[in-house]
């Protein structure tokens, strides 16, 4: 967004910035070969118990809310950023995580009639028993799962696990255990067990033909069933060469499946059978005699504990199916914003803007402005308070020198960055540029384009091109220019890079080897190789000095840059370009120049504006909201003239 280095988008890309759907994945029965239990997903919605809805949940709230006053920064030492405002912010860009809120709201609504309570300690008890059957710690479930789903640690608390306890304790009671239940249990954990290998072909006339017409072959010739179940449909299967752990009966929760497959002798193979996922072969591998030393009542308990966790989880998507059917909530919020101009969809009823509904269920029961902005406040509000403190900031100083932009500049430089990314389309952009991190169009529009223009308008009339200035650019683009390879060292392995330089130089195969798998993944992608680049393009002068003295098949000393230590071998020497004089692209290159300049500026523009600004941000932990009281009162009367909140108006 911002040219600051330190604060704005544009250098902090989108780390961060979880957008999360927070949800619970129920995995039902099935064979786990296919439908293996995996950690709860964290892209599904949340799951819900099958408990009846109530007949009318409580109403929102009719009395006028501190929303609007509660400050979460100042600016300038006495303007106020609101949390309204940046609950306003929020919504804009996350308005596809409504449907998250409408669900949590239907759980927790069904929760309050039936008694259902989870405390805070049950919830950490539940994460650490999941961390602890995951084998990680805390730290790396937040830097590798959730970053991978782009959650923090309180979504993941709120959006998952205490669903998840709610939808458990509404359902448990629902759930019976038989005693046939139990040893089956008790059969399919300690009795006979099989190892086989399985190939599997879709459920269609199609793949029923197939399985068919090679059964004979697949059956007589050992060789021919294996590279059968390597080539097979099913990615998963074909992983293992069609090999699953061994299990025992009742497990694939499918009885005509067991029939079939315990019957087999190891190396015998099955005939073609219909399941519910497709057509199968399976030839046993191995078997495995039940553990005699176990006794079924000294596991009576642990059984009926583990089925009744499974029941229940099976129960909660079916119940939260049902939960969410009777609930029949209505959407008002246009939650696929792409422009600012573009309407959010919820009528003006003439009052307050915070207590209009975007979305009912139960009938009349809303869900409003505010009840959405705290919600997102809670989950994005501390992290993403910067980037609307950033467009504060930069708004009030083109008021000030009356710079506007339009939405068709923000369509033309929408374009243009596509045209710089390989003229893709709009489809491709959003898909593969900004689905990997979760964001929207809207939020590329109004949160990197909209601040790049308005700055740009800012410091253009700061800039000038000089002679010495296109003279470079010109020798730069039309001059001699240099292709080779480049390996770099991180900082701290400086010693390595010393001990591997006199064999790199001397051998060209060991060079190649190390440049195509060096520490740096964007140099190693392409064998280390950089260039074509002229003077003054390299970005670091004693290395782009060193490189043009060489001759080509030469290697250059061990450099140090700010990345790590570096060498560059020249592999071609590419001739100016003697055809071009500079008048002829004088225009061409100011304008080129004059753009690199103005990107330059607004870097230094900005740190300007931001610190002018004297930011004082009061919303702090994203993951752990609390009240900042005694910060606010230590900030408040250092601003003169400013009155001083009433005690509540201090929560943030």
């Amino acid at each position: 967004m911002s040219a600051r280095k330190k604060d704005g988008p544009a250098r902090r890309g989108w780390r961060g910035l979880a957008i999360l759907t927070g949800c619970l994945a129920v995995v039902a029965g099935g064979g786990y070969w296919i439908r293996s239990a995996m950690l709860p997903r964290a892209d599904a919605q949340t799951a819900a118990s099958n408990s009846p809805a109530p007949a009318q949940a409580p109403a929102a709230k009719a009395e006028q809310t501190d929303y609007s006053r509660r400050v979460v920064a100042y600016l300038h030492g006495s303007e106020p950023v609101t949390r309204e405002q940046l609950g306003e912010y929020l919504i804009d860009r996350h308005g596809d995580k409504l449907e998250l809120l409408i669900n949590k709201r239907i759980i927790d609504d069904a929760c309050r009639v039936y008694n259902v309570a989870i405390s805070a300690a049950e919830v950490e008890s539940a994460l650490a028993e999941e961390l602890q059957g995951l084998a990680i710690d805390q730290k790396t479930f937040v830097n590798t799962l959730l970053a991978r789903y782009h959650k923090n640690l309180y979504e993941w608390k709120e959006d998952v696990v205490r669903s998840r306890l709610q939808m458990a304790k509404l359902c448990r009671s629902r759930v019976q255990i038989t005693e046939d239940e139990l040893h089956k249990a008790f059969e399919s954990v300690y009795g006979e067990k099989i190892e086989c290998q399985i190939i599997l072909w879709p459920k269609d006339e199609r793949g029923k033909a197939d399985a068919l017409a090679d059964y004979a072959r697949l059956r007589d010739d050992a060789e021919a069933f294996d590279q059968k179940a390597k080539a097979q449909p099913k990615a998963a299967l074909a992983a293992t060469a069609g090999r699953v752990r061994p299990f025992g009966r009742y497990v694939m929760g499918d009885e005509n499946f067991d029939r079939i497959v315990f019957r087999l002798k190891p190396n015998e193979v099955s005939e073609v059978f219909e399941t519910i996922d497709g057509f199968v072969l399976v030839k046993c591998l191995r078997r495995y005699p039940a553990d005699t030393s176990v006794r079924f009542e000294s596991v009576r308990e642990k059984l009926a504990k583990e089925l009744t966790d499974k029941k229940v989880v099976k129960e909660m998507q079916t119940a939260f199916d049902t939960l969410k059917k009777q609930a029949a909530p209505k959407v008002i919020l246009n939650t696929k914003r792409e422009k600012a101009e573009d309407s959010d969809g919820v009528p003006d009823d003439g009052g307050p803007r915070a207590r209009r509904a975007v979305a009912f269920y139960n009938g009349q029961t809303p869900i409003t402005r505010e009840d959405f902005g705290e919600f997102l406040i809670a989950r994005y509000g501390a992290e993403q308070v910067e980037f609307l403190i950033n467009r504060r900031i930069i708004d009030k100083e083109c008021q000030a020198h009356e710079i506007t932009v339009t939405p068709e500049e923000i369509d033309k430089a929408l374009g243009d960055d596509l045209k710089k990314l390989g003229a893709i389309d709009l489809k491709v952009f959003k898909k593969d540029f900004l689905g990997p991190y979760n964001k929207n169009l809207y939020e590329w529009r109004e949160d990197v384009i909209r601040p790049r223009l308005q700055m740009a308008k800012l410091c253009r009339d700061r800039v000038k091109v000089n002679e010495e200035e296109l003279r470079i650019a010109f020798e730069a683009e039309y001059g001699e220019k240099l292709k080779g390879r480049m390996i770099l060292w991180p900082a701290d392995q400086t010693k390595f890079a010393l001990m591997e330089y006199a064999q790199l130089r001397d051998n060209p195969k060991t060079f190649e080897e190390k440049a195509k798998h060096q520490a740096s993944s964007t140099l190693a992608s392409q064998g280390g190789t950089i260039g074509p680049f002229g003077k003054r393009t390299l970005g670091n002068q004693e290395l782009e000095q060193e490189a043009f003295k060489l001759r080509e098949g030469e290697m250059t000393t061990l450099i140090g840059t700010p990345e790590g230590n570096a060498v560059f071998k020249l592999e071609k020497r590419i001739p100016a370009d003697t055809s071009i004089t500079l008048e002829s692209v004088r225009e061409k290159l100011t304008k080129e120049v004059f753009e690199r300049k103005v990107q330059m500026e607004t870097q230094t523009a900005f740190r300007i504006l931001r610190d002018n600004a004297r930011v004082k941000v009061l919303l702090k932990d994203s993951s752990k909201p609390v009240d900042l009281v005694e910060s606010t009162k230590e900030l408040l009367p250092k601003s003169p003239g400013k009155p001083e909140p009433e005690k509540t108006a201090a929560q943030h």
